[in-house]
């Protein structure tokens, strides 16, 4: 086998034998070669992609991966293209390029299956079609691309929360953006910046303010593609440009002085937009900080007041047992009932914890009053629905409840649990996860006026925190499993 670099994305690989054999391409997926990446992509590499040319499609089955420069290419059927990545870094695009990239963008969001994976990984062939491969495939490339392929062929040209249908037709706007400007929507570091860079881009495209020679209809097609994604009409829209460009070209002759019109006209535009977009942004996250100072204040200002209600009239423990007020306490912790703690607790007991599990209380009251679910959990809840990814776990899991001694006025009971405590986020998964302890309370009950309270608590920690992150999908590389078995083919 005989490997002939044609450039930094695409190989001519020769296969070797006694009979003349035709050649493959092959395209660097920009991922490491080795590692679990590497089987992932191995696992799917089977479903390969089609050449989309107009309305018709052929098969690009993929017969095999390459290792070079220490990435995974894959190899398919010798045909002569360019990628996109190569097209938008050279300039000069011309209209039946345009055309085909429209073209086989709309087949990819009308129909499904097959998308254009990245800038990176794709091909624009000689003859006008369009490489798009299997979604899945596709998808499990870009989660594995390092950050800096990311920056230049993904986030210039999708929005991470938007998905199906919606992102595609993004992603056609983004891309025939920079195909007829020569220039990207946004060009940012990470992936957060950049979608906030597009949500701002999406309010004010303005393709005039870059490339005024764009004939107006084509500048306004594509815009909207930027700005209303989910609109149903996305598609024709995208083949009203494919049209366009195929049968009258995407620019116009006009002379300096219309183009410094519409130069100006757009920017004008961007500059009453970006009036609007700072008044929704203040609205969104000043409008958030003053409504929680709101909830806080009232919450701040209840909490003393509650407590002190509690101390003038019969608790909600009175004429439990000792062992019921045991047991209520920490059924109270559970649910952030900071309350009913009180009401179990002696003046002075475990204040540090009262005002630990009344943070929490605030926090998830926080939380829900701007937002329809709190994101922070009982621990006991957290655990039964399986750990998930987007829920902080909080409070004791009871392990074991032992009675060391009962008598008529004083009863001692130790109790041990797990403490479950939310932990900063993971930087490596950026998903939130939790440390558990191994804690024993000593608890001294006393009888009251109205029965019975805790009036010490003894705490001791017999395993310190370890962080256990939350629950991930499992991905079975058994032998046998379908997964396996098509890695090996590969």
């Amino acid at each position: 086998m005989t490997v002939h670099e044609i450039s930094h994305s695409r190989l001519r690989v020769d296969p070797d034998g006694p009979s003349p054999a035709e050649p493959l391409l092959a395209l660097d997926t920009g991922v490491p070669a080795g590692g679990f990446p590497a089987q992932r992509i191995s696992a799917l590499a089977r479903r390969g992609g089609i050449l989309v040319y107009g309305d018709r499609a052929a098969p690009w089955p993929t017969t095999r991966l390459l290792t070079f420069n220490g990435r995974l290419y894959l190899c398919g059927p010798w045909v002569e293209g360019t990628t996109l990545a190569e097209l938008v870094s050279s300039g000069g695009v011309s209209d039946d390029t345009v055309a085909a990239v429209a073209q086989g963008m709309a087949k990819a969001v009308e129909t499904g299956g097959h998308i254009l994976c990245n800038t990176g990984t794709s091909l624009v062939t000689d003859d006008g079609g369009v490489l798009l491969l299997d979604d899945e495939l596709a998808g499990e490339i870009n989660r594995y691309l390092p950050l800096e392929r990311r920056r230049q062929t993904v986030f210039p040209y999708r929005i991470n929360r938007l998905l199906g249908q919606s992102a595609g037709v993004y992603q056609t706007g983004a891309v025939l953006w920079h195909l007829v400007t020569g220039q990207p929507v946004c060009r940012e570091p990470t992936e957060e910046k950049s979608d906030q860079c597009h949500d701002r881009a999406r309010s004010h495209p303005a393709i005039h303010r870059v490339a005024p020679r764009i004939r107006p209809d084509v500048a306004r097609s594509i815009e909207r593609l930027i700005t209303d994604p989910d609109d149903p009409e996305g598609t024709r829209t995208i083949r009203k440009i494919a049209a366009t460009a195929q049968n009258q070209g995407i620019g116009e002759e006009i002379n300096d002085e219309e183009a410094r019109r519409r130069r100006q006209a757009a920017e004008e535009s961007v500059r009453k937009s970006d009036r609007s977009w700072a008044r929704r942004q203040f609205v969104q996250h000043r409008g958030r900080t003053v409504l929680i100072a709101v909830v806080l204040a009232v919450l701040v200002g209840t909490v003393p007041f509650q407590i002190i209600r509690n101390r003038l009239s019969p608790p909600s423990t009175a004429g439990l047992g000792p062992v019921d007020v045991a047991t209520r306490f920490y059924e109270a912790w559970q649910d952030f009932d900071h309350a009913v703690m009180d009401d179990a607790l002696a003046k002075g007991v475990a204040d540090g914890l009262m005002k630990e599990v009344t943070n929490v209380f605030v926090m998830a009251r926080v939380q829900t009053a701007y937002g329809s679910e709190g994101n922070i959990v009982s621990a006991p809840d957290w655990i039964a629905a399986g750990k998930p990814q987007d829920k902080l776990p909080y409070g004791p899991v009871i392990t074991d409840f032992t009675v060391l001694r009962r008598g008529e006025t004083e009863t001692v009971i130790v109790v041990d649990y797990e403490m479950w405590r939310p932990d900063s986020p993971d930087e490596e998964e950026g998903a939130p996860f939790g440390t558990v302890s191994v804690m024993r309370d000593r608890l001294t009950l006393t009888t009251t006026r109205w029965g019975w309270e805790i009036s010490e608590i003894i705490t001791t920690m017999t395993t310190p925190p370890t962080a256990v992150p939350p629950a991930a999908p499992a991905v079975s590389l058994s032998p046998g499993s379908e997964t396996q078995k098509v890695r090996n083919e590969a």
